[in-house]
């Protein structure tokens, strides 16, 4: 693995993403949601979908407004930044049980190894938040459901499941169905004289099969759950691709300096603008996370160095949390009004101040995970030890 500094442009690249996550749920909440990169079965036409992008007009606050429910709804694709940044990592890792190669505890065991690193988390944040639910009368998520106990294993992958209590956590169904095929493509990508077309061939086939998909699906109520991602096969075109920037990369001094020479700045802007419009469309859909990620992986490593700055270090300090952030961030998102309403100063503090707490329930949640992991230690037979005489 490349020096911790090499990798400051990935960890700038995911905290930004994760900021873009928690605003498009804000923003959604309280202004609407965007049709953009959101096919459905009821999917309004093009010119509609093209329409809700035009300025508002009407008063003082629609000039902020504007900018906060465009910048918002960008963050639908920002999860394709994570999913990429998760094969680029998955194709460099060395073998070895920890690092999701080949293993000599076998298949099974890296596996849970993967589900044991995300899981336990989610269901301290899923269980508290049913515990709240009961008590403030909220209907979800109730064990009553059948939803809540699928939830809890992991599955969302149907319209019922995938936004279970909160729609962020569509997100674990994705990294429950990862956990069983991250093993079998760190193989398939072993290091080789073949890895590279490996590569470029599960990326296009991934395209391929997410865009026979969404145009076969075009009518029906599983359009949105495979296109987010609850279907594996919907995010496998971002994780292809990532993968293949790791095979890149793979054995380089300096790997973003490869990076940088592979994925030019005006190619990176291109390809941010070609996925934004690409999102418009059903089909255009299952290219449109690759194009966005990869553009954002290339204004990274372009735009950032040693990530020494405070604003860099700001992103890295969010990124190095991600995962409970995005656990946990929903709860703090109950602060933002349920809309869509107009925005206006209290809405806008509101929206804030979701943000910041969505980063500081994220931290919460690991410290109560850590102190859940030192309790368990502790009542564990042979977990506590005498004190050295």
């Amino acid at each position: 693995m490349a020096p911790r500094e090499r990798q400051a442009w990935l960890d700038v690249g995911k905290g930004a993403a994760m900021l873009s996550i928690m605003a498009v749920h804000a923003v959604e909440r309280s202004l609407g949601p965007a049709y953009w990169a959101n096919p459905a079965a009821d999917w309004p036409s093009l010119a509609t979908r093209l329409r809700q992008w035009t300025p508002a007009t009407g008063g003082a606050w629609e000039l902020v407004g504007n900018p906060v429910r465009w910048i918002g709804w960008l963050g639908d694709l920002a999860p394709a930044v994570f999913v990429l940044a998760t094969g680029y990592l998955l194709a460099r890792a060395p073998a070895g049980p920890d690092a999701g190669g080949p293993a000599p505890e076998g298949y099974l065991r890296q596996v849970s190894r993967r589900l044991a690193r995300f899981l336990p988390m989610f269901w301290i944040v899923f269980v508290a938040s049913a515990a709240v639910a009961m008590v403030t009368g909220r209907d979800a998520p109730s064990p009553a459901d059948g939803a809540f106990w699928l939830s809890l294993v992991g599955f969302r992958a149907t319209s019922g499941t995938i936004y279970y209590g909160a729609g962020a956590w569509w997100y674990v169904g994705f990294l429950v169905q990862l956990a069983f095929l991250a093993p079998l493509l760190v193989r398939f990508l072993a290091p080789g004289p073949r890895a590279r077309a490996r590569a470029w061939w599960l990326l296009g086939g991934a395209v391929t099969a997410k865009a026979v998909l969404l145009v076969a699906l075009a009518d029906s109520g599983q359009l949105d759950p495979t296109n987010r991602g609850g279907v594996i096969v919907g995010r496998l075109p971002e994780l292809a691709a990532g993968l293949l920037l790791g095979v890149i990369v793979r054995g380089a001094p300096d790997p973003q300096a490869l990076l940088r020479r592979e994925l030019r700045l005006p190619t990176a802007v291109a390809g941010l603008a070609v996925g934004f419009l690409a999102a418009f469309t059903l089909a255009g859909n299952a290219c449109a996370g690759v194009l966005v990620g990869l553009g954002a992986v290339g204004v990274c490593v372009h735009a950032v160095d040693a990530g020494t700055h405070l604003a860099a270090r700001g992103l890295t300090f969010v990124s190095r949390h991600s995962l409970a952030i995005f656990l946990a961030h929903p709860v703090a998102n109950q602060l933002t009004p349920q809309g869509p309403v107009p925005l206006d100063a209290v809405v806008a503090v509101r929206i804030g101040a979701a943000l910041v707490l969505g980063v500081a329930a994220g931290i919460a949640l690991e410290r109560a995970y850590a102190l859940a992991g030192r309790v368990a230690r502790a009542v564990r037979p042979g977990g506590v030890t005498a004190p050295a005489a």
